[in-house]
């Protein structure tokens, strides 16, 4: 038998469970701010653009 003794990280992508809820609510808000600017008048939606633009910024950090 061959043993397993050395440290290997079998799943190298499992992220925390906290990581993972930032992340879902982040995306939430992306989705959510981009069908927002499509179907209401810019006016109305400006406030949502600085914020949409830094998590869809930090969504590609995290992603790469």
């Amino acid at each position: 038998m061959v043993s397993n003794s050395h440290d290997v990280n079998i799943y190298p992508l499992m992220v925390e469970s906290g990581e993972a809820l930032s992340v879902l609510i982040a995306v939430e808000f992306v989705v959510l701010t981009a069908v927002i600017l499509l179907v209401a008048p810019f006016e109305a939606a400006a406030p949502l653009v600085p914020l949409f633009l830094i998590f869809l910024f930090l969504l590609y950090k995290y992603r790469y």
